[in-house]
């Protein structure tokens, strides 16, 4: 085989692994972290969805369940319903 196309193969790997893989690998470390310094009564702000509190587990209705390993805490967003009239009160 050519040299050059085993080096450009190495190359495109290496640019697939420095733009891809390691970012997602930071970002997924970095959402593990932050559910893991959750305690119970935070308040965070999830995109699209709003604020939610962080509830222990016994607070959520009866007969629900959760996932085995949510670190002990459900996040409840506020309830929103959507009408007429509150319509142009969100952004869409």
């Amino acid at each position: 085989m050519d040299p050059s196309f085993i080096l450009m193969m190495l190359l495109m790997l290496a640019m697939l692994y420095f733009f891809m893989i390691r970012p997602e690998n930071k970002r997924k470390k970095e959402a593990q972290n932050l559910r893991d310094s959750l305690k119970v009564g935070d308040v965070i702000s999830i995109p699209g969805i709003g604020d939610c509190e962080v509830l222990a587990n016994d607070s959520i209705a009866e007969g629900a369940s959760t996932a085995d390993s949510n670190n002990g805490v459900v996040l409840l967003p506020e309830t929103s319903v959507y009408t007429a009239e509150n319509m142009n009160d969100y952004n869409f």
